[in-house]
């Protein structure tokens, strides 16, 4: 969602007084005994009437509307090409501004304070407002900190300035789960595959409160329990880079029909699971391909309990020069596929149980 602004004027105008008409022409106000020009707002190349609203948050108002008595104008909408149409106080024909457009790109800034103690409220109406079409919140240079759950669905990209000084997702309880990527959408390319979303996370930290505590960073799909989203939403297909997840029981958690998630440059630190996948999730038939994650590059450092506990034989794990450094191990008792491609091993048990694939 983004905001459209201007004023009701025109150029090349002859300005009329007592009678005189101006042989220069100007940019003219159109303001009639102090009513401005209605403005109408379609969808572009369209006679659909847009839908306005009074604010970012959503706010409906009507559409048309006449102008502030300034001749200033100012409607929000979601992101989209629109013409706007003005009318009356003057103008003797109708005239439009064609193809303005709403850019799929949001501040979380734009939809509230930022630095409360919970910022959550903010943050979901930031990525709400893209609508079913998606897009980017950005986050600039700050701390956030969220205590309720936040749900983002996975063709919203929500990216950071940078890891350690730049933005920081901060959960504060000891419990519940910080941040959700899933939604209903079940999109096929013409393959019949599940087509790959452009969400995930860039260029930011999701900080919990310890290792110790009962706390998920991220879930990943559907929720088994049918609580926190319905337990038919899909985590799969989406892409994350440059980020960390630490300080969790389970940095990240994945629910129900989750799969094909790359992760590049993505560090998972100091959390007592890195990758929990447990053995309550189902999946539809992997829609393409059971590969459950590609890692390249990135890290697995300093998880206490296991860099990933496999509780659910589904599939190939692939890492490709990523590094595992004094972390717990792949807890694989269901004899996934497990494949190294010139990754770092340095001071722990990588596999301690149902290896299986090749180190490469």
């Amino acid at each position: 969602r983004g905001k459209l602004q201007g004023w009701c004027e025109d150029g090349n105008q002859i300005v009329s007084t007592s009678g005189l008409s101006s042989l220069t022409r100007v940019q003219r106000s159109f303001v009639l005994n102090n009513v401005a020009a209605t403005v109408t707002i379609y969808l572009h190349g369209t006679v659909t009437i847009a839908t306005l609203y009074s604010d970012m948050a959503g706010t409906s108002t009507a559409n048309p509307f006449v102008a502030a008595s300034s001749g200033q104008w100012f409607a929000y909408l979601d992101q989209g090409s629109y013409d706007v149409v003005f009318s009356g106080a003057g103008i003797a024909s109708p005239f439009t501004l064609s193809d303005l457009r709403i850019s799929p790109i949001v501040s979380g800034e734009d939809f509230g304070p930022i630095g409360t103690a919970n910022d959550s409220a903010t943050i979901q109406s930031a990525t709400n407002s893209l609508g079913s079409t998606g897009g980017t919140v950005l986050f600039p240079f700050g701390t956030y900190s969220i205590a309720t759950t936040i749900v983002k669905p996975r063709n919203v990209i929500w990216q950071g300035v940078g890891v350690f000084t730049g933005t920081k997702l901060l959960w504060t309880p000891s419990t519940g789960t910080a941040i959700v990527e899933a939604d209903g959408n079940n999109i096929v390319n013409p393959s019949g595959q599940i087509a790959q979303m452009p969400g995930g996370f860039r260029d930011m930290m999701i900080v919990g409160p310890g290792y110790t505590t009962s706390a998920v960073g991220i879930l990943e799909g559907g929720d088994p329990a049918n609580v926190i989203v319905p337990s038919t939403h899909r985590g799969e297909r989406t892409h994350w880079e440059n980020i960390i997840v630490q300080g969790f029981a389970d940095g990240v958690r994945y629910g129900n029909n989750t799969y094909g998630v790359e992760y590049t440059s993505v560090r998972i630190t100091d959390n007592n699971n890195g990758i929990n996948v447990p053995s309550n999730i189902t999946t539809d038939g992997f829609n393409g391909g059971p590969i459950p994650a590609s890692f390249y590059g990135g890290l697995f450092n300093n998880n206490h309990n296991s860099s990933i506990l496999l509780d659910v034989g589904f599939g190939v794990w692939r890492f490709f020069g990523t590094g595992f450094e004094y972390s717990g191990p792949i807890r694989n008792s269901k004899n996934n596929t497990l494949e190294f491609h010139g990754c770092l091993l340095e001071k722990n048990d990588l596999v301690d149980v149902g290896i299986a694939g090749p180190f490469i």
